[in-house]
């Protein structure tokens, strides 16, 4: 069928002003997929962190937390999230075992995804911009963290974990709040 086909010398010369798509750059690429497998992990961490956050939520009584000693609840939390994962089969390597016992720890007595935040002394400031979008300046500069909230209710009560003891209370009819914590830190 293809026996008498040609090519035009009118083709040939139009064509040869096209040039070759250029390989792209092969650390680019390896950049790009690292960037994917990077974001697709968070997605999975924060959704496991979701699911045990529910979990602590309904195993834990809140009512009596604070009369809980801090390792005693660590171990509590150790053993939810050992459990947890033994019974989804979903294997963590111990660095990330620690990291969700931590955050979870973070979340239930502390000011969750900030706590690490404020205890870095390079940290200057921290801005929550929304649940997944939080900011900080170090050293004049401000820059995007990889620090989320799980929700936009555990944003909240964070918040409410800051303000309260500070008499001063944050809601839909009033949203923003300007204050100072105990050691000085404004909140805004």
């Amino acid at each position: 069928m293809f026996k008498n086909f040609s090519r035009n010398s009118a083709d040939e010369n139009a064509n040869s002003n096209v040039l070759p798509l250029a390989p792209q750059d092969s650390k680019v690429i390896a950049a790009q997929e690292k960037a994917a497998s990077d974001q697709q992990e968070l997605i999975e961490f924060l959704e496991l962190k979701s699911q045990l956050h529910d979990a602590l939520l309904y195993r834990f009584n809140f009512s009596i937390i604070d009369k809980v000693l801090p390792d005693e609840l660590r171990r509590e939390v150790a053993n939810l999230v050992s459990d947890f994962l033994a019974q989804e089969n979903k294997p963590v390597r111990s660095e990330e075992f620690k990291r969700i016992v931590n955050e979870l720890m973070h979340e239930v007595l502390g000011l969750g995804p900030l706590e690490t935040l404020m205890s870095d002394s390079d940290v200057s400031e921290v801005m929550v911009v929304d649940p997944s979008t939080i900011y900080v300046e170090k050293g004049g500069k401000i820059e995007r963290t990889r620090h989320h909230f799980i929700d936009e209710e555990s944003c909240r009560a964070v918040i409410e974990r800051i303000v309260t003891p500070l008499g001063r209370r944050i809601d839909e009819s009033a949203p923003l709040v300007d204050a100072r914590l105990p050691d000085g830190s404004r909140v805004n």
